[in-house]
């Protein structure tokens, strides 16, 4: 179309259009294209539907629609060659491109408004009452999360928390298999369909199979058999691949459902599809004509919707003894297209390539593609090996989610960036791995450098008070060596507020670079009034500038414990006592480490097996309640086992550590 309806423009909410551009819009999307746009041009008139009257008299010529897109102002309509000829001679009509399908699609295609959510709460907070650390429970993920270091993230509390992910696939069996039932659904539509049921219709059995298998790498939660890369994201389902032919409405369909779950405030999508050839006599995708990183219909979705502020990432393809180069849409530009790695870490054969023509180097990135495991729909509790980009794509979707739920301002060219960077050929990339095997461990480091990070955040309560434990990742250089006498602190505050009863209560203490954050908040819980069921936000912002790290919700349990952090570090008890030395046996250096839930006038002494005083670290100071930690370095200690002694005004506590030399 020519237009649609008025003149192209930004929208601002003056604007006589503004409401219609924005009715179906969440704040969740608003928000974040404001990671990426001017506050006055988060809305054009992009972003209106085709206008009324041009649809209208399309239908009156007797076409039917069968696909449309605001973005791009266009439909796909099915009609004869007459009122083809027809169209053309419209008006309104920008042009017309012929696909040439000899196939009526039978499903109807009706103006509809999509979904905002299905099922279930829009709501990110999850309680995963059982949760805790995962690492040890990955079952039949386990070598492909460690391969990229999944475990890095996880173990420190970062699991894709906060993050909406879009997935674009042939289907989706979530609701009955045992690895799925528990991922959090907020939406799903069906755009082959058009219905809300993204699983098996009955004409098209198994078509859901591939989707699930897709879905279980992100998704999946069953500790001991099997789990995901970013199980506690949140999800929305869009069905756009139909498995009984290629043609090109499935690219159409791509389109529509990519303006869908950016409607919805989609952070990151999975596409393990592509678009290279069509079923004849429909006309198939050329090198030389289409694939240049901005034609293809589907790679113009991509482009767009990135200058949007959503990260695109797509299997590059398993087209290399055949087509041999990265299809549509992985070729687009701004796609994050994903080659897929053997079990030895080389390209695996099938692996499509990228070809010189592109503007960009393709594929991207790389990751384990063969023997991978994952949800099978033959049956609710099947897990079995498969292979592809398929499988490549969605274990880089779940490290990105987990970089976005470290850093909710991350834009799409900086995520890019923190990939290639932290890849294992960042140095020397290539037309068949790109920048190299994905490492999540590097790439938090890598994001550090942006702002500090933490991951989500565990909670407990005891006697009343409240203990607070988070670990933190800085760009300190070398990573900090916590031995080290010189460690940097800064100064973090924990809010807690019981959403309740509006009751708010914080602690503010200094907190390593790296490492274990602890904060003690006596007397706390009794404070805020926690009941069981009570919704508690947990925000840890920074004490110099207020600046937020992390908000997290946590829902209180009959014991007011809330263990849903994948932390792999307990709670103290927030009561006075000496924890520990860290490390214990030690060489150069030990920390000792004790907590106050009051405060309290203390001292800490060194003495040897015989009752000897060897050295004070702390004399007669005056403590507010917290947690602390005191260097040892032990100079001309001599080699043996020594005790250290706390004393908290008239209480006593002692514990034993050896030296070794």
């Amino acid at each position: 179309m020519t237009d649609k309806g008025t003149p192209e423009r930004t929208l601002l909410p003056s604007d006589p259009w503004y409401d219609l551009a924005t009715e179906h819009l969440s704040e969740r999307a608003l928000r974040r294209r404001a990671k990426v746009l001017p506050q006055d041009s988060l809305i054009s008139t992009r972003d209106l539907p085709i206008f009324s009257e041009y649809r209208q008299a399309i239908l009156d010529l007797g076409a039917e629609i069968r696909q449309s897109s605001r973005w791009f102002n266009t439909l796909m309509v099915y009609t004869d060659s007459l009122t083809h000829e027809t169209l053309k001679s419209l008006p309104f009509v920008d042009s017309v491109s012929s696909m040439g399908s000899s196939k009526k699609i039978e499903a109807p295609f009706e103006k509809r408004t999509l979904p905002r959510v299905v099922g279930r709460s829009e709501t990110t907070a999850i309680d995963f009452q059982a949760g805790g650390c995962i690492t040890a429970q990955y079952g039949f993920a386990d070598r492909h999360n460690r391969e990229v270091r999944f475990d890095a993230a996880h173990s420190v509390g970062i699991a894709g928390e906060g993050v909406l992910i879009g997935i674009l696939d042939a289907g989706f069996d979530w609701r009955s298999h045992e690895v799925l039932k528990n991922a959090h659904v907020v939406a799903e539509y069906d755009f082959v369909n058009n219905d809300s049921n993204t699983f098996d219709e009955p004409d098209q059995a198994t078509s859901e199979a591939h989707g699930t298998y897709v879905m279980s790498l992100i998704a999946g939660y069953l500790p001991g058999d099997f789990i995901g890369g970013a199980p506690r994201s949140s999800f929305a389902l869009a069905k756009t691949e139909d498995v009984s032919s290629e043609r090109h409405i499935e690219e159409d369909n791509f389109v529509a459902g990519l303006e869908w779950l950016e409607s919805l405030g989609v952070d990151v999508t999975n596409t393990s599809l592509g678009y290279t050839t069509f079923d004849p006599p429909e006309t198939s995708h050329s090198l030389e004509s289409d694939l240049d990183g901005k034609t293809a219909f589907g790679s113009r979705g991509v482009n767009y919707v990135t200058r949007l502020g959503m990260v695109c990432v797509v299997s590059a393809g398993n087209d290399f003894t055949t087509f041999r180069y990265v299809g549509v849409p992985g070729e687009a530009d701004s796609a994050i297209a994903v080659a897929a790695l053997d079990t030895a870490g080389q390209i695996a054969p099938f692996s499509s390539r990228g070809s010189s023509m592109s503007t960009r180097l393709k594929p991207d990135i790389a990751a384990p593609g063969t023997i991978i495991y994952g949800a099978q729909s033959s049956a609710p509790n099947a897990i079995a090996p498969s292979r592809g980009t398929s499988s490549a794509a969605p274990i880089v979707t779940s490290l990105v989610a987990l970089l976005i739920s470290s850093n909710p301002d991350l834009r799409p060219w900086e995520v890019r960036q923190i990939l290639y960077e932290s890849s294992g050929s960042a140095e020397h990339p290539d037309t068949a791995v790109g920048y190299g095997m994905v490492n999540t461990d590097r790439a938090l480091s890598g994001l550090s450098g942006l702002r500090t990070i933490t991951g989500e955040p565990k909670l407990l309560t005891h006697n009343g008070s409240i203990s607070v434990v988070v670990w933190i990742i800085s760009d300190e250089p070398d990573q900090v060596n916590v031995w080290n006498q010189h460690i940097t602190t800064h100064s973090l505050t924990v809010r807690v507020t019981n959403s309740r009863t509006g009751i708010s209560t914080s602690s503010e203490a200094p907190q390593p670079e790296l490492g274990l954050a602890r904060w003690l908040i006596p007397d706390g819980a009794v404070e805020l009034g926690i009941l069981p069921g009570d919704s508690l936000a947990v925000e840890i912002v920074e004490s110099e500038n207020s600046k937020p790290v992390r908000k997290t919700i946590l829902i209180a349990t009959d014991a007011l414990v809330l263990p849903v952090s994948t932390l792999c570090q307990d709670v103290p008890i927030p009561a006075t006592s000496l924890v520990t030395a860290r490390p214990n046996p030690f060489y150069d250096a030990t920390r000792i480490e004790f907590a106050l839930d009051r405060e309290a006038l203390i001292s800490l002494d060194i003495f040897s097996v015989l009752g000897e005083h060897v050295l004070t670290l702390v004399r007669d100071d005056m403590r507010s309640p917290g947690f602390y930690s005191e260097l040892l370095l032990p100079n001309n200690l001599p080699s043996g086992a020594y005790y250290y002694r706390l004393r908290v005004d008239d209480d006593v506590f002692y514990e034993k550590m050896i030296r070794l030399l």
